[in-house]
């Protein structure tokens, strides 16, 4: 098991490497891939699960992109990445599906960077990495999305932690700086949660956990 949701309905979703599962509180409902199905879950390995204000059920896919669960029809529509359309996913492999105060919904993909969903026309605002403007996000490798008190998004990344200002488009990163022993343990990041004092809890792959007051 890769993931875990309640839904409002009640239901229990459980993702794992071989498909999505629905409990009832008695029995189990698998979703697979079906090759010759469009409208069946996009890939059987799943790691993220999200259900936003509206009650739309959001699967996250390790190579098969995001899914957007039809409750009615038990289908599932399918967002994909393509290089060619820079409004597409990110990338396939999706970590985290994340909804801000504003109900804004952001997907953090694996090496594809930080997209914003534009409901409206289903289509994705890019956020990512850029080598040349030491401003943007600090890796493309997304694997966690939390939210502080003024509403900037703290993003966990492979390649260190990025505070999203999203008023005006700024990131400020962090990194892990040898000759600094206050700085973060280390860049490649496993988690990242904002408590209630509005401190981020880091926690880094082998090494340990961070509090940035």
């Amino acid at each position: 098991v890769t993931s875990i949701c309640q839904d409002s309905r009640g239901f229990m979703w459980f993702g794992t490497y071989d498909g999505l599962n629905r409990y009832d509180g008695i029995t189990f409902k698998v979703f697979k891939f079906q090759p010759d199905d469009s409208t069946s879950i996009s890939h059987n390995g799943i790691i993220s699960i999200f259900e936003d204000h509206k009650g739309n059920l959001w699967v996250g896919t390790y190579g098969g992109g995001l899914n957007l669960y039809n409750r009615e029809k038990e289908s599932f529509r399918r967002f994909k990445a393509d290089p060619s359309d820079i409004n597409s996913l990110g990338s396939d492999i999706v970590r985290h599906i994340f909804e801000d105060q504003d109900h804004n919904l952001w997907v953090g993909s694996w090496d594809g960077g930080l997209g914003l969903l534009d409901r409206e026309i289903m289509r994705f605002k890019p956020f990512r990495h850029d080598p040349d403007n030491p401003n943007s996000l600090v890796d493309n490798r997304i694997s966690c999305i939390s939210q502080d008190k003024s509403g900037c998004l703290w993003i966990a990344t492979a390649g260190g932690v990025s505070r999203f200002d999203y008023r005006n488009h700024s990131f400020t990163n962090y990194t892990h700086d040898p000759d600094n022993p206050n700085s973060i343990s280390h860049n490649d990041i496993a988690a990242i949660h904002v408590d209630p004092g509005d401190d981020v809890w880091i926690g880094a792959w082998g090494y340990g956990l961070n509090r940035l007051n």
